[in-house]
């Protein structure tokens, strides 16, 4: 194999690994969050058909003695049982998020295949800053660009979960999603 001695061939091969190692870190936090935040969304969904469950119970419990009939209760009830239904929703909404992340994650890696199969390309400052650009331009929320500017200027993934997990916790960025 040979040996690189010219200092353009040492910069684009700097160029290479620096670019290729930032985008791979790139995809492992997205991954890692992305297992992180599913995880949560079906502990969630789990104990929110759990509490659905309870709640189903207790209405027909409460509704198998007609004559002890306490409209308050069963309104309580029901105002409970769609507060859990709601709870329910968003944490699907969670699955939606997760999907278009990790699509992201493929449609990155799949262009950053491109670059290194092409000897060209590998060593073209603007494809790389192209593909960048492409990266960025897919993220629709913002914290996700939080993770992209903190990796691009050199965190380590575990610093960019946390950064993102800061901004998302500092902002509620996903507190009011919009039901269907």
């Amino acid at each position: 194999m040979a040996k690189l001695t010219s200092k353009s061939g040492l910069m684009s091969n700097h160029l290479f690994r620096g670019e290729t190692t930032k985008l791979l870190s790139l995809s492992v936090a997205q991954i890692h969050h992305s297992l992180t935040e599913g995880d949560n969304s079906v502990n969630a969904l789990t104990s929110t058909f759990k509490n659905l469950a309870d709640i189903c119970f207790h209405v027909k419990s409460h509704i198998s003695d007609p004559e002890n009939l306490d409209l308050e209760k069963l309104d309580s009830l029901t105002d409970n049982l769609t507060e859990q239904i709601n709870s329910a929703i968003v944490a699907f909404q969670f699955y939606d998020r997760l999907s278009q992340r990790l699509d992201h994650v493929a449609l990155n890696l799949e262009s950053l295949s491109d670059i290194l199969a092409s000897d060209e390309a590998i060593k073209d400052k603007d494809q790389w800053q192209k593909l960048r650009l492409q990266i960025k331009q897919r993220y629709t929320i913002e914290a996700e660009h939080v993770m992209f500017n903190a990796i691009m200027g050199g965190a380590t993934v575990q610093e960019a979960i946390e950064l993102y997990n800061k901004f998302h916790e500092r902002t509620g960025e996903f507190k009011d999603i919009e039901f269907f």
